[in-house]
């Protein structure tokens, strides 16, 4: 598998004469899979063809002489995402235009596992950060009702003859309603009702910024400050 960001290829299944191998991921560099990676093309080459490819500088000898090698990109609609490399360390076996058919169309099948594999990997990434993104923005709204619901009366009014009662629903986490109680003097009470067109979070920054505005108390002269 060629990972384009690190250029670097790994090997998820490695197998020769029957023995799995444990490679580790390397610098894709210029040898044969570095080649049919670049190229985007499949490649069969013998030993004497190899010796030419190697003296021309084309590429660059990577591991155990092969007699005969074989290889085929894994194509999807991002690229080169791999290759499947089959080679032959004996004279008494070669590949030919018939097995690069036949392995045209096997990697085509891998390289759509991949590709499906990727997408569903990608749509769970993207639904985990959409979840997180939206967990943050419920925590905020939460906060910010917690403030809208901190500029609602606070205080208990003591008003001869006279009894306040009061129910805040909001139809969403805030809402473009406020209202309050102020006490002007011993005598006078104001009150005031902010109903703004619209719901949710800017029609509530528009109630609580006019719900500061309306706010008066007293110093202790018993002037009116706003």
């Amino acid at each position: 598998l060629y990972q384009r960001e690190t250029q670097t290829i790994s090997f998820p299944y490695a197998r020769e004469a029957g023995v799995d191998l444990n490679l580790s991921e390397r610098p894709v560099g210029k040898g044969l899979t570095g080649f049919i990676v670049r190229t985007s093309k499949p490649l069969l080459v013998t030993e004497a063809e190899l010796a030419d490819m190697y003296a021309k500088g084309e590429v660059t000898p990577v591991g155990k002489p092969t007699k005969n090698w074989l290889g085929v990109p894994l194509i999807t609609t991002d690229g080169v995402v791999g290759a499947v490399i089959l080679q032959s360390y004996t004279s008494d076996r070669h590949f030919h235009q018939e097995d690069v058919q036949t392995m045209v169309f096997v990697s085509s099948q891998i390289a759509s596992a991949i590709q499906r594999k990727q997408a569903e990997e990608e749509r769970r990434r993207y639904t985990a950060q959409l979840a997180e993104a939206h967990a943050r923005i419920k925590e905020d709204l939460k906060l910010a009702a917690r403030i809208q619901h901190s500029r609602l009366p606070q205080e208990r009014l003591d008003v001869p003859n006279v009894e306040f009662g009061w129910l805040f629903n909001a139809c969403e986490e805030v809402a473009g309603d406020m209202f309050n109680f102020i006490r002007l003097s011993d005598h006078e009470v104001g009150i005031y009702i902010l109903d703004v067109s619209g719901h949710g979070v800017p029609a509530a920054l528009l109630s609580m910024s006019l719900s500061r505005s309306m706010t008066a108390t007293q110093d202790g002269s018993g002037a009116l400050l706003r």
